[in-house]
């Protein structure tokens, strides 16, 4: 009879970049005899957390709750905290939950399976094992250069993180004080991993690192984010994949850049443009360069260079030193724009930033959620109107989800799990398939998504 495998639970929280460290240690474990379990019974209750924003804190204290009351029921049952949440708090999480058998910080995740082999020879009673190396991700002193991961996302759908780290400096963002400097990967081995996604039947790859436009600058002595698109469409399939580019720096969109989206055939012409604010004062304060003129002529310049481009922003509410006047400016930039999709974030104070000790946290909470839900509502006509014009086209899109009359798909305009989506109707005896590209034609519009149906295959 064979050994029993031992069931682990898992929760990661947070971005897209924390999932990749996620399905890598998954991947050490199930190497040591765990299997992976949607069940609330395990062995081993595992939550990689987020500490990014106090909305993210408080999920990751929810569930860490939620894991605790598991744990009790059943006996020997282990858990471990690990993630940006732990590196932030340390010795204080194990103070507001000692029922957590191993905490560990960011820099501790390369080597998740070997903490789990200690875990496993602990005895109860003899308090939380503890692994604070300096800060890092599951790349980061990891002998094998492509460690195996347990995909944990659709299966047509992969992440591949470009560096771990940022040395960006941006007052209010606590990243590189839980993750580090930046550490590219060699781009040899990031085209490697892409190649062995798309063979694996991955059809749209996301790429991400916490600021992709630097790729390379650490290793190569200069940014070399271009000369690794240029590789990848050189290696990979030129049809069927979608490439599609993730947390660029503004300051930092260029014109290669741009021609390389215009230009590999496997790249969406999908543009995400982080810009944070309008404001010259605050952009300052903020630590970062630039302005509205500055950031407007570079979106101008990308819809010159890259046809059919789709513009998604990300804006930061209820900085410090936003008065009205400034929150003003973002709005009148937010119009004049005209993104396709806007992420839009309420400032909160992270403990150990500059912004936090230097300004404080003097915006008022109400006024923060009336300033977002303004931008919201602003946002949500500019997306309706630009879903509008798109009625009565054509497009391509990949499959998500199939039921017996409907499906979920998204074109390039949507970027999984920050988008919308393509909501589709079926008609009886379909054939459609999840990870499957089909054609549709647009029939109706909605703030966030849009309506369509199936359109005859060439």
């Amino acid at each position: 009879m064979g050994r029993r495998l031992k069931r682990v639970h898992v929760v990661s929280l947070g971005c897209a970049k924390a999932l990749v460290d996620t399905e890598v240690m998954l991947a050490q474990l199930e190497s040591r005899g765990y299997e992976l379990t949607n069940g609330d019974e395990a062995e081993l209750y595992l939550i990689n957390t987020c500490g990014f924003l106090d909305e993210a804190m408080e999920e990751s204290f929810t569930e860490i709750e939620r894991l605790v009351e598991l744990k009790g029921r059943y006996h020997g049952a282990k858990l471990a905290v690990l993630g940006c949440a732990a590196e932030a708090l340390k010795g204080k999480l194990c103070e507001r939950f000692p029922e957590a058998d191993l905490v560990a910080g960011t820099g501790a995740l390369a080597h998740i399976g070997e903490l789990v082999d200690q875990l496993e020879d602990c005895q109860a009673g003899n308090g939380a094992l503890l692994d604070f190396p300096p800060p890092g991700g599951v790349y980061d002193g990891n002998p094998d250069p492509l460690p195996e991961r347990v995909a944990l996302t659709l299966p047509h759908i992969a992440y591949v993180k470009l560096a771990e780290g940022c040395d960006l400096g941006c007052t209010f963002c606590a990243i590189p004080a839980l993750r580090g400097p930046q550490r590219s990967r060699p781009l040899e081995n990031v085209v490697a991993e892409a190649v062995s996604l798309a063979e694996g039947g991955v059809r749209e790859l996301i790429l991400i690192a916490q600021e992709t436009t630097a790729y390379g600058r650490d290793l190569y002595g200069e940014p070399s984010l271009p000369q690794l698109l240029a590789e990848l469409s050189l290696q990979l399939p030129g049809e069927g994949l979608w490439v599609r580019v993730l947390y660029p720096n503004p300051a930092r969109v260029d014109t290669e850049f741009l021609e390389a989206l215009a230009y590999y055939p496997q790249l969406v012409p999908y543009l995400d443009f982080p810009f944070q604010h309008a404001d010259m004062s605050v952009l300052r304060s903020m630590g970062r360069t630039g302005d509205a003129g500055t950031l407007y002529a570079t979106i101008v310049k990308a819809r010159e260079i890259v046809p059919d481009l789709v513009l998604r922003g990300t804006a930061l509410v209820g900085f410090p030193t936003e008065d009205q006047a400034a929150f003003d400016r973002l709005t009148d930039f937010v119009g004049e724009v005209g993104f396709d999709h806007l992420g839009i974030f309420a400032y909160s104070a992270q403990p150990g930033t500059r912004a936090s000790e230097e300004l404080g946290d003097p915006v008022p909470q109400d006024i923060k959620a009336l300033r977002a839900e303004a931008l919201h509502s602003l946002q949500e006509a500019i997306s309706l109107a630009k879903h509008d014009a798109l009625v009565g086209s054509a497009d391509t899109v990949l499959v998500d989800a199939v039921s017996e009359k409907s499906a979920i798909a998204r074109s390039y305009r949507f970027c999984p799990e920050a988008d919308g989506v393509v909501k589709v109707t079926l008609p009886e005896g379909h054939d459609w398939r999840p990870g499957e590209f089909r054609q549709v034609g647009y029939t109706g519009a909605l703030p966030y998504d849009l309506i369509a149906e199936p359109l005859a295959e060439r």
